[in-house]
């Protein structure tokens, strides 16, 4: 299992994702939502865009997972009621083999991908890391809102934001802040006991919740700059759309 949880994207499924309905939820929620954008959007060829996107994917994650790892086993332990989410009996040695294996992993996507040496890309997971770094070593979970937020909106960017065209940029933004993030946000406040939302987790709010976007993007649904997020809009209406009459079949699948 240790071995196993050295590649990249592991760690976060074993630890963030088991559950079936975290698993449909991120799929849903993340990964289709990504190839779409990329497929429609993107600057680059359709093969080349799929390579790019598994690539860019991959960078991401193993950077995202050391902000996990370092989560789970150092700052997990000052925290009050904290979720033990790793593996038990984890030496120091294989959590640096980890590390090290994703720092590895990254600078090869990094080399791989045509954008992978702009300064842009670095700029970016310099400031991902930083803002991941913040959350891990403050203790007040009022602050750790704030770098949440940020961190998912940066999460849902990172595998598209230098594939789309750059035309298309702000859309893309918005999609992550004015839809995705929210719903997050919500759930982290929850989580930390920060906010009492009886009704969160009911067919109602989250019906509402993602399909108030698609009413907002009638706005836009001439204006080809936010195509994107009228596109996206759409799609995640659609998508609880499917969730409210799955869960009318007593088929309850998303769980975030």
């Amino acid at each position: 299992m240790k071995l196993i949880l050295s590649l990249p994207f592991c760690y976060f499924f074993y630890s963030r994702i088991r559950k079936d309905g975290s698993i449909i939820f991120n799929l849903a929620f993340e990964f289709i939502p990504w190839l779409i954008i990329s497929l429609i959007y993107s600057q680059f060829e359709s093969i080349n865009t799929l390579k790019y996107l598994i690539s860019s994917y991959f960078a991401f994650i193993s950077i995202y997972e050391i902000g996990y790892i370092f989560n789970d086993f150092y700052s997990v332990r000052f925290e009050k009621n904290g979720r033990l989410r790793g593996p038990r009996h984890v030496n120091h040695s294989t959590i640096i083999t980890w590390i090290i294996f994703r720092l590895l992993v990254f600078i090869s996507c990094s080399l791989f991908l045509p954008f992978g040496n702009s300064h842009e890309w670095i700029i970016f997971y310099v400031v991902l890391s930083i803002i991941f770094l913040f959350h891990n070593l403050i203790n007040e979970k009022e602050l750790k809102v704030i770098s949440f937020f940020w961190l998912a909106f940066l999460k849902f960017l990172a595998p598209v934001i230098f594939l789309v065209k750059i035309d298309y940029l702000s859309s893309l933004c918005l999609v992550s802040s004015l839809i995705y993030v929210p719903f997050r946000c919500l759930s982290y406040l929850e989580s930390k006991s920060l906010l009492l939302m009886k009704l969160r987790k009911t067919l109602k709010f989250r019906t509402l919740c993602f399909l108030s976007p698609l009413l907002f993007s009638i706005i836009f649904y001439q204006n080809y700059y936010f195509s994107l997020f009228v596109v996206m809009s759409f799609y995640y209406a659609m998508a609880i759309l499917t969730y409210f009459f799955l869960l009318k079949l007593k088929i309850n699948y998303f769980e975030d």
